[in-house]
């Protein structure tokens, strides 16, 4: 069966709104917006290829040297772990340069997307002998599922490996191996079609607005839990000096109801470096957002090699960017001077067109903003989003009720982390009383979203509220946007 897991991303993108628990594994997300599919925790790397896992394992793929031959033709390649707690699964596939690939391990059914009774993959794709690590993935966007996007820099015999997370990273890292009771997994691999309607491969020259790369887009499918429309490009940096230019446009029948607005979401593929993507493009990838009528106007802005691990393992900031319907827009990518460039500087990204949370409803400086709660997957919480814009001196305040067996709220925020210019985002959480609870604040920076983990709702409070401020406004990028989600839970 053709994989079925590649474009998870795009809807993942959307989950502008924390979810209040999710499954133990490598790399769970807290919160926020989901960006890119992400290495999980990066507890080291996988070993050497060629040395196997160890233990009685008696499949025959134990090294990159008795490899299982892997094609490309999307059929998923049914296997197992076992034992769960030491087998090493490898595969040898033949790449071109110039292809863009698509490598993934599936184990959690997509009714379970982190069922801890199933293995917790990890993929890392070596060199041929098994000796150098090239590229790695733990977690992909909304499962513990693996995928690699990878845009091969030259011919060859490649080898990929599957494990699970805990033979990779470490017991302390990964969910229990004991509650692991489903060892199969299907593993699979095939090329991307830059033909497609949902695919873009950049088109050199395309370095200017008058060259733009346009952005190939398909809706969602019908039926889906949002409306909207998705997409998946990538392109590479020729020489440090190399700029690439996307255009895109707002299609007019993006669902947008009169609370909420439309926006535009660039997010990337994983970290670069050996423990991501296998790009060589590890700092200093800068991204831009613009009208196409004021393309020196930047609306969003953001380096994309400026990783955040609060969570305690890399995340990329994403380009999420209130827009209006039937407009034109351009997305510029290049690197700054001084840095140097490597062998392989590719990037990939997904965009998504489609509506936002709740906007924010003026004037609401000292009279709260009422939000509705939902609960949380898991049930046992409560969940809201909104998003808004400050001006200058602005403050918004929002305010939920405190349903029974609620004694935690938590926040995660993001404006710079999603290419705003609001810089120093503040939040602040308050009871109904307007006293603020105990451990209740936190701040955004460049390299970190805003997070308030678990603040004690007081005892007997009705209503939290929560206020949001920030520092100052960056004078190159014009966004004053920001993207806010509250949690209760039980204490």
């Amino acid at each position: 069966m053709r994989s079925s897991h590649l474009f998870g991303l795009l809807l993942s993108t959307l989950s502008l709104v924390a979810v209040g628990s999710m499954g133990t594994g490598c790399g769970d997300d807290p919160g926020g917006t989901a960006g890119s599919g992400g290495s999980g925790a990066q507890g080291g790397s996988g070993g050497s290829g060629a040395q196997g896992g160890g233990g009685p394992d008696t499949d025959g793929n134990n090294g990159c040297d008795t490899a299982e031959v892997l094609d490309l033709l999307g059929e998923d390649l049914p296997s197992k772990l076992d034992p769960v707690t030491s087998d090493r699964d490898y595969y040898k596939v033949d790449l071109k340069k110039g292809q863009a690939i698509y490598l993934g391990a599936t184990s959690k059914p997509d009714a379970d997307p982190y069922g801890e009774t199933y293995p917790d993959t990890v993929i890392t794709l070596w060199s041929a002998d098994g000796k150098t690590q090239i590229a790695q993935n733990d977690d992909m966007s909304g499962s513990n599922n693996s995928e690699l996007l990878y845009l091969v820099p030259e011919d060859g015999t490649y080898c990929l490996e599957v494990s699970e997370c805990g033979v990779v990273f470490g017991p302390d890292f990964c969910a229990p191996a004991e509650g692991i009771t489903n060892l199969d997994y299907s593993v699979g691999s095939f090329e991307l079609n830059p033909a497609g309607d949902l695919i873009t491969a950049e088109k050199e020259p395309n370095e200017t607005p008058a060259n733009a790369t346009p952005v190939n887009k398909v809706s969602f499918p019908e039926g889906g839990p949002v409306e909207g429309y998705q997409s998946i490009g990538w392109g590479a940096f020729s020489a440090v000096t190399d700029k690439d230019v996307f255009t895109f446009k707002v299609e007019n029948d993006v669902a947008v109801d009169a609370n909420s607005r439309a926006l535009c979401i660039f997010d990337f593929w994983a970290p670069a470096g050996t423990d991501g993507s296998g790009s060589t493009a590890t700092n200093g990838v800068l991204v831009r957002v613009a009208a196409a009528s004021a393309p020196d106007v930047a609306l969003a802005q953001t380096d994309m090699s400026v990783l955040d691990v609060t969570f305690g393992y890399p995340e990329l900031p994403s380009l999420t960017v209130p827009c209006d319907k039937g407009k034109d827009y351009l997305v510029f990518l290049s690197r700054p001077d001084g840095i140097t460039a490597g062998t392989n500087d590719f990037y990939f990204f997904s965009h998504v067109q489609a509506a936002s949370n709740t906007v924010e409803k003026e004037p609401n400086d000292n009279n709260a903003q009422g939000l509705e709660l939902s609960p949380t997957d898991d049930g046992t919480g409560h969940v809201t989003a909104v998003t808004g814009n400050l001006g200058a001196g602005d403050s918004d305040v929002f305010s939920v009720p405190v349903p029974a067996g609620m004694g935690l709220a938590s926040a995660y925020c993001t404006a710079e982390r999603s290419g705003s210019g609001i810089r120093g985002l503040q939040v602040s959480l308050l009871d109904n009383n307007d006293q603020f609870l105990k451990n209740g604040s936190g701040a955004e920076g460049q390299d970190h979203a805003l997070w308030i983990d678990g603040a004690l709702i007081t005892t007997g409070a009705t209503n939290v509220k929560m206020q949001v401020k920030a520092d100052s406004q960056d004078p190159a990028v014009t966004g004053t946007y920001y993207y806010c989600s509250l949690i209760l839970n039980p204490q």
